[in-house]
């Protein structure tokens, strides 16, 4: 995306804020320009990680703190005002310092976890190739053990036998549930991809906007698993972050 290109895309996000916040809520206009603005938010939230000079880390949790960043931008795109002849600079220069890209990733590296955490991805790869990526972490103490849990969780996300999976729906998306959302991310092999490829994949497979569905992720579907998955490895309290 080149200079014009990028300006056209933020002044169109803050001009359709404004217009959404002209409009009556619930109205016919209001739902218009609502539509319009999701659609020019995800936009530009997928341009963002390309551009150059966003700062970028190794760490693991760097996309989790990306995407935290990339909501602050769809809520204060409108306090972007540019201050150096790059567009491109002074954008990537508002996310990195004004909205702190560049110090939360530099609290990751100073909060360093000396304890040994398995993620249910690496969890749950007891289980063939099967993945279910980007859920809370949990300290385990043998490959058997986790090894058996894996197993216990892929049982229940397959029978949901209180329907708390099925039940945990995303409001106007009946199809997006978290029985559905898992099954995907543990089973198939076409959201394979690091990180949060996986859940911009899962946005676009049930036609959700990325904003609204990572919050959905974050907020009900991660924490109701990450539930499942402790009450299933008869976990202490403390055994989760």
């Amino acid at each position: 995306m080149n200079e014009g290109q990028l300006l056209e895309l933020i002044t169109q996000v803050q001009n359709l804020k404004l217009e959404v916040a002209q409009q009556k809520p619930g109205s016919l206009e209001w739902e218009q320009a609502m539509n319009r603005l999701r659609k020019s938010i995800d936009r530009l939230l997928l341009e963002i990680p390309k551009l150059p000079g966003l700062v970028r880390r190794d760490h693991q949790d760097y996309e989790e703190v990306l995407d935290d960043t990339l909501i602050e931008v769809s809520k204060r795109i409108s306090e972007f005002q540019p201050q150096q002849d790059s567009i491109i600079k002074s954008f990537v220069a508002w996310i990195n310092y004004k909205l702190r890209l560049k110090y939360r990733i530099t609290e990751l590296y100073s909060q360093g976890k000396q304890a040994r955490v398995i993620s249910l991805d690496q969890l749950l790869t007891a289980q063939g190739d099967q993945t279910l990526l980007n859920t809370d972490g949990a300290y385990l103490d043998s490959p058997e053990l986790e090894a058996s849990i894996a197993q216990r969780v892929w049982e229940y996300i397959n029978q949901d036998p209180e329907g708390k999976l099925r039940n945990c729906t995303l409001q106007r998306y009946p199809d997006c549930n978290a029985q559905a959302v898992a099954k995907i991310l543990y089973s198939s092999d076409s959201y394979k991809a690091n990180g949060q490829a996986n859940l911009k994949a899962l946005a676009q497979h049930f036609k959700i906007p990325y904003k609204t569905f990572y919050s959905y992720w974050k907020k009900h579907c991660q924490p109701l698993l990450s539930e499942i998955a402790k009450k299933l490895g008869n976990s202490t309290e403390d055994s989760y972050e």
